[in-house]
């Protein structure tokens, strides 16, 4: 048996019960000493997972969560490409406000480098050469992040307690279906219930989570292909992420934009069907007509608030009359006198 085909065993002998040094000698026939060589050598790979504890001044040894996988044959070379992949990868996991590579994802990628003996190797291409910015972004726990992603590739359920933007906490049980990584924050897309096939949740309002191998009533397989076709039309439509898979929900905007506006706007897509008309004749010299078809018209209100005097709504008649009402009121706001004037 070769060595990583016994720590293998060794894990799943401990997975099923905590044993102690001398009954994993009796179990894998080897000498004392391979044994606590692999110990050690699992403790210092596995620590989050690798668990040891003293029972009456005995040492036993137990595994926590999904087993790992053996590399048959061992992994004995990598090319440049894949190094940088790799360092690339922690970097995008990692979390900025944190130093070194101490998350779930970062840190996993970070332990592979290092028994892979590429720890210098890796740092030398400069480790922080990618980071993704996660400006006013709200953290989300850097557990629940492993937790998600575990139920998505398994098809477990989640249960957990979730605040929504009304400041109400209730408990979901949910059928999680992709993780989507939006301006820095993870959103959870979820079938909930045969009335809400499929829910938006942002991961750092979970005020609790854990898997559930119970699925909700009435969840359907993931492969599904109503399911999958729901989600493709709720991706294909999304403002982002807020929209709706339902056909009857999306809409037909067409927004006339300043040439101000227009650098940080083209070259990018908006929704369905999207077409740019340059300078049309009916425009002011050096404005474009965007028009494209969204389910998230509601979030595409904020979006076309944000760039002020430099989006002109055409259509549909009620975004239009929408975009009026916030207008006047912050104009009515900012017209007014600060309650900072009187100090």
């Amino acid at each position: 048996m070769s060595p990583a085909k016994r720590r293998i065993k060794l894990i799943q002998l401990i997975a099923e019960t905590p044993l102690n040094q001398a009954q994993l000698v009796t179990k894998l026939r080897c000498s004392e000493r391979t044994i606590g060589n692999d110990l050690r050598l699992l403790r210092q790979r596995h620590g989050r997972q690798f668990q040891r504890h003293l029972i009456q001044r005995t040492a036993y040894y137990s595994w926590e969560g999904p087993l790992p996988h053996a590399i048959d044959p061992p992994l004995d070379i990598l090319d440049h490409q894949q190094l940088i992949a790799l360092v690339a990868a922690r970097g995008i996991f990692r979390n900025p406000t944190h130093p070194g590579f101490d998350g779930p994802l970062d840190g996993s990628i970070n332990h592979l480098l290092q028994s892979l003996g590429l720890s210098d190797l890796a740092n030398n291409l400069d480790p922080q050469a990618i980071e993704v910015d996660r400006f006013a972004a709200c953290p989300e726990q850097a557990e629940d992040l492993i937790t998600c992603l575990e139920a998505v590739i398994a098809g477990l359920a989640l249960r957990g307690r979730y605040r929504n933007l009304r400041d109400e906490v209730r408990d979901r049980h949910l059928l999680p279906l992709r993780l989507l990584l939006i301006d820095g924050e993870f959103h959870l897309l979820a079938w909930e219930s045969p009335r809400r096939p499929l829910s938006d949740l942002r991961l750092s309002r979970f005020e609790s989570l854990c898997t559930n191998p119970r699925l909700p009533p009435g969840a359907p397989t993931r492969n599904d292909p109503s399911l999958l076709a729901k989600i493709q039309r709720h991706r294909e439509a999304a403002f982002r992420t807020h929209g709706n898979h339902q056909l009857s929900e999306r809409k037909r905007l067409q927004l006339a934009i300043g040439p101000q506006a227009l650098p940080h706007l083209r070259g990018r897509t908006w929704g369905l069907d999207q077409h740019w008309s340059p300078n049309p004749e009916d425009l002011p010299k050096g404005w474009t007509r965007l028009a494209f078809t969204t389910a998230g018209a509601p979030a595409a209100l904020h979006w076309i608030l944000s760039l002020g005097s430099q989006v002109i709504v055409e259509s549909p008649a009620d975004l239009r009359q929408d975009i009026a009402h916030h207008a006047a009121a912050l104009l009515a706001h900012h017209q007014a006198p600060s309650p900072s004037d009187g100090h």
